[in-house]
């Protein structure tokens, strides 16, 4: 994998006057490209409690099951003992956080033929926090010999006594499910998968630069499409990618939004922001915060076109929230399961995805907690079932119905794969 080290990054504020004076002249135009070839390898890590930034690592490993990854760096002098302990290393550990917005890594290129900005998608984000595992490794390193006198002694003395003999009953489904959604399993889980040790390169290696160059390699080689002209798109990838980019419904004459919310698109362009945080809403919520002189045949309309009808209540669609491909298939397969049988057991859920690394059971329980609550019978949607909307509006009931029937056949193989049995 290949690292983006946002050590760098910065925020320049800009008058605003400068972006509305129509005036202003266009220094230069140039193509936008979008080459996805690095997009499901390129993480964007974050040390948000470093004021300055860093060279490269001495060492990185990862835990692709679990999105885990540590790096070591070597120990400034001034800081070689800390807390009384010697540190060769300092390590950091991963802590992943949800991509909520756009975002991409930008590269000039002046290749003849493909001369602009081509750009990676980044769906990734991984901030990195100091590790405190040298402490621990020194306390147990000090106890060692105490504790090993000890089971030595616990050993000796249950040899010595009879064993009794005792039955176990089967463990349930259910005690499976409470069993495995405890801190305690998800930190053996991820005790249980090995460590894989990255190869680290300096930003100026040939690696690095080959690495990079897989940016701005031609059309005929590499998966690469021009965003100024969405006709020469190529593969599912970059049209979901430009979907999710240009979501409102189209304009006359190119035309801006008035913010009319008598215009359709000013109505999707207030509701993605009101359903940002990718939660269930009830209309009657949604409606309230609407101008009661728009119509509700273009307020229905409206949210047909940015949301999911989920058991009478709506859900942003996944691709408006900037999750990747795999992340956002798994939203929209969650929200088939509450729409069709309403109960989502978390186990079986995992079951699903367990040979998916990018759909980690960290990510199955983020999913859930989005747009879920846990019960004891399971999870179910985060609010109550509303049937108020399907009495008012069972025209608009049948279109979303129709949308979720249509999915059947797309999830049909998840879905069996949900239903076997977990052993």
């Amino acid at each position: 994998s290949f690292l983006v080290d946002d050590a760098f990054s910065t925020n320049i504020d800009l008058p605003i006057d400068e972006f509305q004076n129509e005036e202003d002249e266009i220094a230069q135009e140039f193509d936008v490209f979008l080459s996805p070839k690095l997009a499901n390898q390129m993480h964007l890590l974050q040390f948000p409690l470093q004021q300055a930034a860093f060279s490269s690592p001495d060492a990185a490993r990862i835990k692709p099951q679990h999105c885990m990854m540590e790096l070591d760096y070597s120990t400034p002098e001034n800081v070689g003992e800390h807390g009384g302990y010697q540190m060769a290393t300092r390590s950091f550990t991963s802590h992943t956080i949800p991509v909520n917005t756009h975002m991409a890594m930008g590269k000039m290129v002046n290749k003849p033929g493909f001369e602009g900005l081509h750009l990676v998608p980044l769906s990734r984000i991984t901030q990195m926090r100091p590790s405190f595992q040298h402490v621990d490794e020194a306390t147990s390193s000090a106890t060692a010999t105490t504790e090993e006198d000890t089971l030595k002694a616990e050993a000796e003395l249950s040899s010595l006594g009879r064993k009794p003999l005792s039955f176990q009953k089967k463990e349930s489904e259910r005690a499976a499910m409470i069993r495995k959604s405890t801190y305690a399993y998800k930190r053996m889980s991820e005790e249980s998968e090995l460590w894989q040790n990255l190869t680290v390169h300096d930003c100026e290696s040939m690696e690095a630069m080959s690495t990079v160059e897989m940016v701005t390699v031609g059309s005929s080689q590499h998966n690469l499409m021009t965003l100024t002209n969405p006709n020469n798109a190529v593969g599912p990838l970059n049209d979901q990618y430009i979907g999710a980019l240009n979501y409102l419904p189209g304009r006359n004459n190119g035309q801006e939004l008035s913010g009319d919310e008598g215009d359709a698109a000013a109505v999707v362009t207030k509701l993605v922001g009101l359903m940002q945080e990718g939660w269930p809403i009830p209309y009657k919520i949604l409606k309230s915060q609407f101008s009661s002189s728009l119509s509700e045949s273009i307020f229905i309309e409206a949210l047909a076109n940015c949301a999911f009808l989920v058991r009478g209540n709506f859900v942003l669609q996944s691709k408006l929230l900037s999750f990747n491909q795999s992340i956002g298939h798994a939203r929209t397969f969650l929200l088939f399961l509450f729409q069709t049988i309403e109960v989502v057991h978390r186990r079986r859920l995992e079951q699903v995805y367990e040979d998916d690394d990018e759909v980690s059971p960290e990510i199955i329980l983020m999913l859930l907690e989005q747009v879920g609550r846990s019960t004891p019978d399971g999870w179910k949607l985060r609010v109550e079932d509303d049937p108020s909307f399907g009495i008012n509006h069972p025209d608009a009931v049948v279109v979303h119905l129709n949308f979720w029937t249509s999915q059947l056949r797309r999830f049909q193989p998840l879905l069996d794969l949900y239903r076997q049995d977990s052993t």
